[in-house]
Formats: C-alpha cells, structure tokens, sequence
C-alpha cells in the first residue's frame, strides 16, 4: 500500500464516484512507483462492483489516462496484468514512470507517454469540474 499514491490519487484525480473508488482500490494496492497488479476479481469484491462493471471502469480509466495498463504476456492462472498508475503526473513524469516500470527504451516511453497525455488532456477539457493543481481549495 503506498500512501504517497493514495494520497496524489485524492488530490488529482478528477475521477467520481465508482471511477474514483477503484482508482483508489489500485492505489491501495500499489507500490510507491505507482506499480500493481491485482486480478480483477479481488477489485470487484473491494470495490463492491459486478467484475464486467469493474472491467469497463478500468476501461474507462486507461482511456482517462489515470492507468496505463500492460497485459499479460500469457493468460491463464497465474498471469497477471500491470497497472501504472497516473493520476497527477505531468507528461514528463509519465514517460520516466513507464520507461522504469515496463524496461522500456526512452523513446518508446516518450511515445507512450505522449499518448497517454493526449488523452489526459483531452479528459480535462472535456470536465471543466478537474482539480486544479495540488490543493482543493484553489
């Protein structure tokens, strides 16, 4: 469980409602880099939602650019897929986080993260209610 995350997710993330508890429920269980990896059976018993709701919220998310997700190699038990969690990083943030978590080169993280901005940006024009820096007060 990182506190860090969990408390960058509460501070930035302009998710709601079940969108904002799952990112939530990743956070809990990620590391202090924004890494984890839990199955999507045990975020739909936390989060207290259907596992195809919890599918389409994490959908939704990596849309949103809150989670950057790297499916697994193999499926089947055992196999596990990534989540990176986003939420309050700049673009720049987002290509050191991706280039450390998923051994890209630089330029494939840079790539990565200008993807994942683009929609980052586009989320936040489209909700005018998005925090606004670091604190809720402003």
């Amino acid at each position: 469980m990182s506190i860090k995350i969990m408390t960058r997710v509460w501070d930035t993330s302009p998710q709601k409602s079940s969108a904002l508890l799952l990112t939530l429920a990743l956070a809990d269980n990620a590391n202090d880099s924004g890494l984890c990896w839990p199955g999507t059976t045990y975020l739909a018993q936390k989060i207290r939602m259907s596992e195809r709701q919890t599918i389409r919220l994490i959908d939704q998310l990596a849309t949103d650019g809150e989670i950057y997700i790297e499916k697994p190699l193999r499926y089947g038990r055992g196999s596990k897929t990534l989540y990176v969690i986003l939420s309050g990083l700049d673009q720049a943030q987002i290509a050191v986080t991706l280039q450390n978590a998923l051994d890209l080169d630089e330029a494939e993280a840079q790539q990565s993260a200008a993807s994942v901005w683009e929609r980052v940006t586009a989320c936040q024009k489209d909700d005018k209610s998005a925090p606004k820096g670091d604190k809720l007060s402003e």
